[in-house]
């Protein structure tokens, strides 16, 4: 089953165009990209434009989250003040809709981009498993510090001769004696309310297990007997655990009578917590307990390295951005000690946090933390002899620097940037020499043209959720830097080898994908990732105009192409894009010129405003809202100006890949089957879109005979050898 992803990529090119603007250049006069006067062989005035819905849009103004669980939010349609009941479409949605085609078409710079390191889901063979404890210790300089104490060892695979030793990284120092976690509780139990809470240095509440009293054997092997944990083949067995010896529960250590205390170690418990948290994998079987020292040797606390310290809060303030309550602290924490405001909501070590670690090989330092095993992994990128996460920045920089949001070290200003603005990015403000430029093109709102006994709203749907996976998602998101096709694993990215698709456009809806792709089959389920909209009817008819000032004749030609790149061209606009609305059809169909020149001397002073215009032979100006009365007075007595010459001006000097990746992605009639979201087969549209990633990047199923390889597809690249869209297919999945 074949579908085509609802997005796609316009490719990014490393060299630089001719209209480009020398910095330096910028900063002095002699140049047309000014606003404090008006410059000869440039063009000022108005495009009036037409804008057709193809399909339902939506652009919402106010949204009032449900009253319950159960009930989707609902969003309010953008209306204008004083026209309730006529719907609008605001400057700003128009404006962005243009110059991100602008910026695609002419590779200039990415206005906007996320600065958020990338991070992902760790594989299962790649988390962290030994367990420490954090402590807050006074350095030389008297200032506190995390450092960390080794509590349990980590997963450990057995050696050819069916022996176990401790692994490389770590140090015998580290564990003077083999201490193990044990698994405890069961799939019902951990569910529970009354679950035992995790160990906290202000109430410390200790329990007892009846354990195997072990010691490291010669060469630092571990002596195996029955109450050891172990899973896994002949082939690949690991150390995970141990058992009780009377196969029961922890119980409280102020409950164990004191002649039987010899007989139990004395631990703690490490639950993550799994009640009344509907998001906790089926799965999930069993907590933790740690046996734990009866005094604690300062001589044996790791120091933390401040690169793991960084990496941390990096790896949690990128998930709390997305969700204020994530990453989940274990059960009975405190996620900070007074989180009054957003900064406090951060997750920062304390005292007494049981985190998973991985020490520096040979030395008394720790490189990792995370807060469970199979945590956050990041893309790393090594600079100035120091690891950092990298970032959209960091992979488009290796495509052209000039492609990043204006910065300092930027040196050109690209065409899009002198058309539409640009604001150096706030951490260089202060610098000196710091730029900034207004855009000089303006949009109006969108009005709508009414119709006599139509209403411009269908009836209020409930819309599917709008998940996506988020990048990196290399399968989709990333080539290889070689230009030959293939998978990206999500563990294997790295800038350099591999580079951004491009600029991120969605597609239009299928004639296959069916009357209402974008209506949720039971909005009670998942309600609060839902809300519900009055969407605008198709073959809605709205007005808007661009006003420009001191353009090039390849700047309005530019813009001409951002707004209609063809006549099958579709733009998409408003909520839902991924989902199927949004479509609309956008005509020039009317330009009108200013000569400023002229305008401004005795001659001109009683002369009409508009020294030229045009309008479209389907133009319809008896259809124009009034405010273009002015407009439609001058079509009749001034002189045409020869549209084709002005818009060939850009589009001779268009680069063919982004000119036929443009072409494929917004004709509707280049669609060859439906499109939606990755799904499983036999799948809705509505499962877990992660289910068809897990089985991509790592096959699916969790019993032997039921495993599946992994699929390995890729998100082809497009180019001016590309005869489509590409097709992906729906794959299989046995997990869960």
């Amino acid at each position: 089953m074949s579908f085509h992803n609802p997005y796609h990529f316009v490719p990014v090119k490393s060299e630089r165009r001719n209209d480009y603007l020398e910095r330096k250049k910028f900063c002095e006069n002699g140049h047309h990209v000014a606003h404090d006067r008006y410059l000869d062989k440039t063009y000022s005035g108005r495009l009036i434009c037409r804008l057709t819905t193809q399909s339902p849009i939506f652009i919402g103004a106010k949204r009032e989250e449900g009253v319950n669980d159960q009930t989707p939010a609902t969003a309010e349609p953008f209306e204008l003040p004083g026209e309730e009941g006529r719907p609008a479409i605001p400057a700003t949605s128009l404006r962005g809709l243009v110059s991100s085609l602008a910026e695609a078409a002419s590779n200039s710079a990415l206005r906007v981009l996320e600065a958020r390191p990338y991070s992902y889901r760790m594989m299962m063979d790649k988390g962290l498993s030994a367990v420490g404890m954090v402590l807050m210790r006074s350095d030389e300089n008297g200032e506190m510090k995390p450092r960390l104490l080794p509590l349990t060892l980590p997963t450990i695979p057995f050696n050819e001769g069916n022996s176990v030793v401790l692994p490389a990284p770590f140090r015998h120092q580290h564990f003077l004696r083999p201490n193990l976690k044990v698994f405890i509780g069961n799939k019902d139990s951990i569910r529970q309310a009354d679950f035992p809470d995790t160990f906290r240095c202000d109430d410390q509440k200790f329990y007892g297990m009846k354990l195997v009293r072990r010691t490291w054997g010669q060469n630092g092997q571990l002596e195996l007997d029955d109450y050891l944990n172990i899973k896994g083949g002949t082939r690949d067995k690991f150390l995970v655990a141990q058992k009780a010896i009377d196969g029961k529960d922890p119980i409280p250590w102020d409950e164990i009578p004191e002649g039987e205390m010899g007989d139990y170690t004395r631990g703690i418990i490490r639950s993550l917590g799994c009640y009344d948290r509907d998001d906790m994998p089926n799965t999930k079987k069993h907590e933790l307990f740690i046996p734990f020292p009866d005094e604690i040797d300062e001589d044996r606390l790791l120091s933390i390295t401040d690169e793991a310290i960084k990496r941390f809060y990096d790896l949690a303030d990128h998930r709390t951005e997305a969700d204020p309550r994530l990453p989940y602290e274990p059960k009975g924490t405190v996620r900070n000690s007074a989180p009054e405001n957003d900064e406090d909501r951060k997750i920062r070590l304390k005292d007494g946090d049981l985190v998973f670690f991985e020490p520096v090989p040979l030395r008394d330092q720790v490189a990792k933390i995370s807060f469970s095993s199979i945590w956050r992994d990041r893309v790393e990128v090594t600079e100035q002899n120091q690891k950092r996460g990298a970032t959209a920045h960091t992979f488009f920089r290796k495509v052209n620097e000039e492609l990043l949001p204006f910065n300092a070290d930027r040196k050109w200003i690209t065409i899009a940037e002198q058309m539409f603005g640009f604001v150096q990015q706030e951490k260089d403000r202060d610098r000196k020499g710091a730029l900034a430029l207004a855009g000089r093109v303006w949009f109006s709102h969108a009005r709508w043209q009414e119709e006599e006994g139509k209403s411009p709203y269908q009836e209020s749907v409930t819309l599917r959720i709008l998940d996506a996976p988020k990048p990196p998602s290399p399968a989709f998101y990333f080539k290889k830097a070689t230009g030959r096709p293939g998978h990206i694993a999500k563990s294997s990215l790295s800038p350099g080898a591999h580079l951004p698709q491009g600029r991120k456009f969605y597609l239009h809806r299928s004639r296959r994908d069916g009357n209402e792709p974008w209506r949720t089959a039971n909005p009670e389920e998942r309600a609060k990732q839902k809300v519900t909209i009055k969407p605008i009817c198709p073959q809605s008819v709205f007005y808007f105009h661009a006003d420009f000032s001191n353009l090039s004749k390849v700047e309005l030609g530019l813009l001409l192409y951002a707004l209609q790149p063809s006549e099958d061209f579709r733009h998409k606009i408003g909520m839902g894009k991924s989902i199927g609305l949004g479509t609309v059809r956008i005509e020039h169909v009317g330009l009108f010129l200013v000569d400023r020149a002229k305008r401004y001397s005795p001659d001109g002073l009683f002369a009409p405003r508009h020294a030229t215009a045009w309008i479209a032979s389907d133009g319809e100006p008896d259809h124009w809202p009034e405010e273009y009365a002015l407009e439609k007075a001058a079509a009749s007595d001034a002189e045409m100006e020869d549209l084709q010459s002005i818009r060939e001006a850009f589009t001779d000097t268009l680069d063919p890949d982004i000119g036929h990746a443009l072409e494929l992605i917004g004709n509707p009639d280049y669609l060859k089957t439906r499109v939606h979201t990755p799904l499983i087969r036999d799948g809705e549209k509505e499962d877990k879109t992660f289910r068809w990633f897990v089985a991509n990047d790592h096959g699916s199923g969790n019993k032997k005979e039921e495993k599946l390889d992994p699929a390995y597809k890729h998100l082809s690249p497009l180019s001016k050898e590309s005869n489509g869209l590409p097709q992906l297919e729906a794959l299989e999945w046995r997990g869960e």
